[in-house]
């Protein structure tokens, strides 16, 4: 502000002989003297005085706290303004203090100041992977055992853990060796860190059974990380299965398959069948592969019940009246052949007698993602991948040991350990019967002349619920007539191997996964990319002969930046969105969400900030825009 106002300050040495005049002699008492000329150019008895005060060292010690539990300088500094207008009358004055609500440029810098000595530099270089070493190391010691594997290359990290929580529940909880969820994200760190949860179902939800984090989703470093948790783990591993579990129920991600098949060869690889309706719905409505809107529903809906069919015979006829009625649109009977190839990952009758235990979808992983995203980081990203470690071993952790006491209090809000079927009438109960040990026949109770196998002691049903180790009604019948023990016990292990070598036996037309076929599909994508590269390079050469100085310049920066890029993500992601003049916007430290999952959120904000994107829900009203003028305001 330039003000002329000075204020100096002069201290004077005190001797006990002092030779000059008396008048200069220096005050024992008083030493100090201060000399104040107050010729201000502004008004100092203002609020804007006040942001020139130096930060309490409380207000301190509040940002520090805030930063340990993984807010930003941004989401710090509201949440700090938050309980300030919470806990006083007098918001508005303490507001322009500086002391007690520091402006964001302070904020960012004791943020910066603190977390680089708990967390080491922002970016991953040869410091930060040595940092992250120790910091796992130290993890190692403190828990007795190791729980942590960190492996680095040139170019790639991979980082496997499996806290003491995590090897307790491979060793306990038998669905581990049944059915297995597996999901990535790549948006809760700066450095875009991979991470991909696996978990399993239990009485109680869903349960991790293994954390992996890489620098980018290539097939390699999927496997990698696989074996690190394999080797981890040892013969304890999904409930003593070291072969792997049945099924892997996953997303339509190559890498994840080629990757899991290669690790566990024998299990499964299943796919979400909610992703696969997405997927076939957004490609039907996509306006580039000129599907008309009263067709594309059409065939979405032909498509749904081809998925949802209750027998192989049934599908295989509903697929071929799906494909006489596209002949018309060759580019769709493309598309539907090359989903048809892999029906037994996503159609629900190849499914029977796999024990999915009623889990057509991965609802699980995509429950531990919005866990990971919101309740764990706060929908803030972290701020390294050492934080993000950090964060994964200690409050992920955390939550899942308090979810498991409120279950074991029986506190969860949805508790599947209390819901019960009523009997059905006097009549079905009479017919039924018991065949041999632990095997029932059931009659159904809506059709007549029809009856179901049901075996007690692996909670298998032959009906279409049943069939795939859901706890069907019949189970539950069976269980509050006859109060059957088995149907709270685990299964004989000599069961469970017999019941497998049936499934295979009844699951004889499945694909199953051909190696070689693997093999030749990769080399076929290595020659027809060297094709393209060289149809690339032909098409550019004929730019660069036209406009020799343009096309030269724009080829330096295009190089430029991608020798910038550190992973394959990073060079997919690029030549995905050439030339489309898509730009994502700038989300900074926030953790992106769908768009559809923004138009469901709940918000009081009035005015412009009241904006969110995504389609409004059914019966919204949409409000007008207020115009922008006094006189309609005041009065």
């Amino acid at each position: 502000m330039n003000c002329p106002s000075t204020l100096n300050i002069t201290l004077k040495a005190i001797n006990k002989k002092f030779r000059g005049k008396p008048e200069n002699a220096g005050d024992p008492e008083m030493p100090c003297i201060i000399v104040y000329i107050a010729t201000h150019n502004h008004n100092i008895f203002s609020a804007d005085a006040y942001r020139f005060r130096r930060v309490s060292e409380k207000t301190r010690e509040k940002l520090i706290d805030l930063f340990k539990l993984g807010h930003s300088p941004g989401t710090a500094l509201e949440t700090l303004k938050i309980e300030l207008q919470l806990s006083t009358n007098s918001y508005e004055k303490l507001l322009a203090d500086r002391s007690i609500c520091p402006d964001y440029n302070y904020c960012y810098h004791i943020f910066m100041q603190e977390f680089k000595a708990r967390y080491g530099p922002i970016d991953f270089s040869e410091d930060g992977k040595r940092f992250l070493v120790e910091k796992l190391k130290e993890y190692n010691i403190t828990v007795g055992e190791e729980c942590a594997k960190i492996n680095i290359t040139d170019v790639d990290y991979i980082i496997t853990l499996c806290p003491p929580l995590f090897k307790r529940i491979h060793q306990n909880i038998s669905f581990a060796s049944e059915i297995v969820f597996m999901d990535s994200t790549g948006t809760v760190d700066h450095g875009g860190s991979k991470v991909f949860i696996i978990s399993t179902q239990s009485e109680c939800g869903g349960l991790p059974l293994g954390l992996i984090i890489t620098s980018s989703e290539c097939a390699q470093n999927i496997a990698v990380g696989l074996e690190m948790l394999k080797s981890m783990l040892g013969n304890t591993i999904f409930y003593g299965k070291v072969e792997g579990p049945q099924v892997f129920m996953l997303d339509d991600c190559e890498a994840e398959h080629i990757a899991i098949r290669s690790v566990w060869p024998n299990s499964k690889c299943l796919l979400c069948v909610f992703h696969v309706l997405q997927s076939v719905y957004r490609w039907l409505v996509n306006a580039k592969n000129g599907i008309p809107k009263n067709a594309a529903m059409q065939f979405f809906k032909q498509f749904r019940s081809i998925m949802y069919s209750p027998t192989v015979l049934e599908c295989e006829q509903l697929y071929n009246s799906a494909v006489e009625a596209a002949k018309e649109y060759k580019n769709y009977t493309q598309y539907l052949h090359a989903y048809w190839q892999k029906r037994d990952m996503w159609a629900i009758s190849y499914r029977a007698w796999l024990l999915v235990r009623g889990n057509h979808t991965n609802n699980i992983s995509e429950a531990a993602m919005r866990l990971l995203k919101e309740k764990i980081f706060n929908r803030v990203k972290a701020f390294n991948n050492i934080q993000l470690v950090d964060f994964l071993l200690s409050k992920f952790v955390d939550y899942y040991k308090r979810r498991l006491l409120d279950a074991a209090h029986n506190r969860l809000i949805k508790d599947k350990l209390l819901q019960t079927i009523a009997l059905p009438a006097t009549n079905v109960v009479n017919k039924i019967k018991n065949i041999s040990d632990n095997v029932f026949f059931v009659p159904s109770e809506s059709t007549a002349d029809l009856h179901y196998l049901v075996y007690t002691d692996v909670l298998i049903c032959t009906c279409f619920r049943g069939n795939t180790g859901t706890i069907c009604k019949h189970i539950d019948w069976l269980h509050m007539l006859y109060h059957s023990e088995e149907t709270n016990q685990d299964e004989p292990e000599k069961t469970k191997e017999e019941f497998s070598r049936y499934i295979v036996d009844l699951n004889t037309n499945e694909s199953t996964v051909d190696t070689q076929n693997e093999t030749d599909a990769l080399k076929s994508a290595v020659e027809e990319g060297q094709k393209l590269v060289g149809e690339f390079s032909e098409h550019l050469t004929s730019f660069l002969n036209q406009s020799p100085l343009e096309i030269l310049a724009a080829l330096r920066k295009m190089m430029e930046r991608t020798k910038k890029m550190k992973t394959v993500n990073a060079f997919v992601s690029s030549c995905s969105t050439f030339g489309s003049e898509f730009h994502r916007k700038n989300l900074g430290a926030r953790i992106p969400v769908q768009p559809t999952a923004v138009a469901r959120q709940k918000t009081n904000i009035t005015g412009k900030s009241s904006h969110v994107g995504g389609r409004p829900r059914q019966g919204s009203k949409i409000r007008k825009k207020v115009p922008h003028k006094i006189s309609k305001h005041i009065t």
